[in-house]
């Protein structure tokens, strides 16, 4: 990923900087990236990886450099910089965590602060923690980065995270703190590391709690106005610093909201909408191209095959296995974007705000203890069953399962309902979503006013209630356009405000988590679960068949005595397995069996 990276050590960095400016440059892995070193010293090194637009502001002050990765939205540069200066002032007091935490629920934006002095570095993240950032803490110090493999090459001591990886098979990501490398860390949302006289603390500033919902008793329209407000202020916050504002349009809500929303407003941009030629997104188009019209919007249909082994293998370079190489798909769409409009452009996406806006349509268990929401959690959202996935990583169930109670325990609320939302509207978007907007940004910079800290306290602090089966994003769409709420939602073939619709909704959102546990695994199993048009000698299968029969590192990890025994499983999970299969063998081994299949389609 673009962006800084970090070693501080008070024995004396690790690697001389000849090696250290090696490793850094081998992280360029676009074309369009290249690396610079800030600083070199004899305990401390940063420097960081990036393309021209990608944002790294330097801010010097007497006592103190700051070092902005990222943006802040609803702060111009001069607040920004008094607010950070007192912020550094005051982190030596006893209260300066409410003041930090006050700080980070007024700011909007996606970003990392380093504040830098001659004895201390203090390094705070956004509260959401949008832009994935991982560290390595040892007795000497610290070595932190955007980059996996940053860390990886400077200890050179490593293994891979067994617990992590099962998460991965069975999620489709990993949870709480959780890398593919042990003892690696990602940072969690709204923390600050501070390294002062040699010492190295990681602390959580922030968590949000779920529980009280100021605005449950407000009247409902009156919500709706506000979140209209602050959601337009967000997505008009976003347009700057870009020569472009591109949003991504689909036929879902998302993506909707937002165009309807900036045009409303009267703000520029230009829509656009992939189209494969293979033409299974034919349905979305038509779809975008009615909001289009209806909008009168500059739109663009931008045709893009289907990815291939290098669209795949880009992919894994990039995220590192923290993002499945399901979703290489999207490669060749930011290519075309790319050719069509450049680097300097701020892409809009929906990216999960749809989690957000209907945080409980699916009726939630009243849980007994936290064992049953723990295992409502596996059942309702594991990809491939937690048995077999043991077995293949070899780990234990109770270990998965106990990892997962943990986190959940950690989590504020007392009421165990609220705990899954926690789980559902904080912890997955932070480790899945956000993941995949990272992934854009290696091509140019992304936004979603969704995450917005405003609109996401409010809408937060709504009923659940008022937000079941699209009622509060419907009223919110039709804030900004009442026409285009009327076209269909391509995930229920019809639109929200229609008879069918809203039938349609009750069906999947109340009458089909209402199924008993059995028959929904029966279900799935029946018309999810295979993959009848994946053939054994696909290209995907030839990848991990070679991967397992040539890798010794992977038998550490990996038990799979046929791969062709894979095929019972969905797309997703297969894909998701040569994720995992081909981040152990990049890393570990040094080599990738898919780097032979770079001009070979995957299906």
């Amino acid at each position: 990923m673009p962006g800084i990276s970090l070693i501080y050590n008070n024995n004396g960095l690790p690697r001389e900087a000849e090696e250290i400016t090696t490793i850094i440059n081998n992280l360029n892995i676009l074309d369009h990236h290249s690396s610079q070193i800030f600083k070199c010293e004899q305990n401390f090194f940063m420097g960081w990886n990036k393309y021209e637009e990608y944002p790294i502001q330097i801010i010097d002050h007497n006592h103190f450099t700051i070092i902005i990765e990222g943006k802040i939205y609803n702060k111009d540069n001069e607040k920004l910089k008094t607010e950070i200066i007192e912020l550094a002032d005051g982190i030596s007091q006893n209260n300066y965590s409410i003041k930090i935490s006050d700080w980070l629920k007024n700011t909007d934006g996606d970003f990392i602060i380093y504040i830098i002095n001659d004895n201390n570095i203090y390094i705070l993240n956004d509260i959401f923690g949008r832009l994935p950032l991982y560290y390595s803490i040892s007795e000497n110090g610290i070595i932190l980065s955007r980059y996996l493999r940053f860390i990886k090459d400077i200890n050179k001591d490593f293994a891979f995270n067994r617990i992590a990886i099962s998460q991965f098979l069975l999620l489709g990501y990993m949870l709480g703190k959780h890398t593919i490398l042990e003892n690696v860390y990602h940072l969690r949302p709204g923390s600050l590391i501070k390294i002062e006289s040699s010492k190295v603390n990681v602390e959580v500033i922030h968590e949000f709690n779920f529980e009280y919902k100021k605005y449950r008793e407000r009247n409902f329209e009156e919500n709706i106005n506000n979140l209209s407000n602050l959601f337009s202020e967000a997505a008009i916050n976003r347009l700057q610093g870009a020569a472009k504002n591109i949003v991504a349009m689909s036929g879902g809500l998302d993506s909707r909201a937002i165009a309807a929303c900036l045009n409303k407003h009267n703000s520029p941009f230009i829509a656009v909408t992939m189209k494969y030629k293979t033409g299974y997104t034919e349905e979305e188009v038509v779809v975008a191209e009615q909001v289009a019209a209806l909008l009168n919007l500059d739109w663009k249909l931008l045709d893009v095959v289907p990815p291939n082994g290098d669209d795949i293998y880009k992919l894994l370079k990039i995220k590192e296995g923290m993002n499945s190489l399901y979703m290489a798909g999207i490669i060749p769409f930011y290519k075309e974007i790319q050719k069509s409009f450049g680097n300097n452009i701020n892409f809009f996406t929906g990216d999960n705000g749809d989690k957000l806006i209907f945080t409980i349509d699916r009726p939630i268990t009243n849980f007994k203890n936290v064992d049953e929401l723990v295992e409502y959690i596996i059942s309702e959202h594991a990809i491939i069953p937690i048995d077999e996935v043991v077995a293949l990583t070899k780990t234990k169930k109770t270990e998965l399962f106990n990892d997962l109670k943990e986190l959940v325990l950690s989590f504020p609320e007392n009421d165990l309902k609220q705990k899954y939302i926690h789980f559902r509207i904080h912890e997955k978007p932070f480790k899945y979503a956000y993941q995949g907007e990272d992934r854009h940004r290696n091509y140019f910079w992304s936004v979603s006013p969704f995450w917005s800290i405003q609109f996401f306290n409010y809408i937060m602090n709504c009923s659940d209630e008022s937000k079941i089966r699209h009622k509060t994003f419907r009223r919110l769409l039709q804030s900004y356009s009442p026409e285009v709420t009327d076209l269909n939602y391509t995930n229920i073939k019809s639109s929200i405000t229609s008879f069918k619709g809203k039938f349609s909704l009750f069906v999947i959102y109340y009458i089909y988590p209402r199924i008993p546990v059995l028959i929904k695994r029966k279900l799935k199993s029946t018309f999810f679960e295979g993959n009848p048009s994946t053939s054994e000698d696909s290209t995907i299968f030839k990848c991990i068949k070679d991967i397992v029969n040539n890798s010794k590192m992977i038998k550490e990890y990996f038990k799979v005595e046929n791969s062709s025994d894979l095929r019972r499983y969905r797309k997703k999970a297969i894909y998701n397995i040569l994720t995992m299969l081909s981040i152990i063998e990049e890393l570990g081994e040094g080599k990738s069996t898919l780097s032979k299949y770079l001009n070979e389609e995957f299906h």
